[in-house]
């Protein structure tokens, strides 16, 4: 069953580092919605999907999901999967860079294709 996805107030900030690489992001991600994170190398996409899915310690505030709150849930029980787990059917997908190393062709077609999965499946990536 797919869940909403909340940030509220995250801080990721990397041992020996002055500045975080997350710093007080609060957003939410409804039940079944698709988001897309796009920035420069270097800004926190990743930093971003390797906190909810439990990889990266949180500094500060809390994530959630649905109404769990899953901040210091270890990653083995968070039920969230990247896009080669579909199998498994998680309440959260979580896609990293997918379409980075494909060309324009392949990418537009990649696109559609996991537009329509995600309809199918209902499911919040």
């Amino acid at each position: 069953m797919s869940q909403r996805v909340s940030f509220d107030g995250v801080s990721v900030t990397y041992p020996g580092m002055s500045s975080p690489a997350l710093d007080d992001v609060s957003l939410e991600v409804p039940e079944g919605e698709l988001l897309v994170l796009v920035g420069p190398s270097g800004c926190g996409k990743s930093t971003f999907l390797r906190a909810l899915a439990g990889l990266e310690g949180v500094s500060s505030g809390h994530i959630f999901i649905g109404d769990r709150d899953v901040t210091r849930v270890p990653a083995k029980d968070r039920d969230v999967a990247m896009g080669r787990a579909i199998v498994r059917e998680p309440q959260v997908f979580l896609m990293d860079e997918t379409l980075s190393n494909l060309d324009a062709q392949l990418r537009v077609q990649t696109r559609a294709q996991i537009a329509t999965l995600k309809r199918r499946l209902g499911t919040t990536m």
